[in-house]
């Protein structure tokens, strides 16, 4: 009996840390989605049309703004033609689906650490 009660206390401890890591990514594309949507913000407030572009690996180019439209990537390699407010509402609706998994993944990990910790009691008494 202890050594089944040990084996899903193993398994439940695997699963807890499989969501812990799974929270903490979600966390960090919250964060990484939180910071874009500002920097849409403020780029449709931006007098100047000259920027600095990341072109990727840490180079940097100027640049001048032509058009108050964003070109996004919908899915699936598409690219639309957008409105700054078009596009924070598709950083909003990603954030609300990327919350909705955190609570979902937070739900999860609850229900996992009150077995857990049922189980340890089972086996030390």
């Amino acid at each position: 009996m202890n050594t089944e009660l040990l084996l899903k206390a193993q398994q439940l401890e695997s699963k807890i840390k499989e969501l812990q890591e799974h929270l903490n990514f979600v966390d960090s594309q919250i964060l990484e989605l939180d910071s874009f949507s500002e920097n849409i913000k403020a780029l449709s407030s931006f007098k100047n049309n000259e920027i600095i572009s990341s072109i990727g690996k840490g180079v940097h180019v100027p640049a001048q703004i032509t058009s108050k439209s964003l070109f996004v990537e919908v899915g699936a390699g598409i690219v639309l033609k957008k409105t700054h407010d078009e596009t924070i509402k598709i950083i909003e609706s990603q954030l609300s689906r990327i919350k909705q998994a955190r609570i979902n993944i937070l739900s999860e990990l609850d229900s996992n650490h009150i077995e857990f910790r049922y189980i340890i009691e089972k086996i030390q008494s």
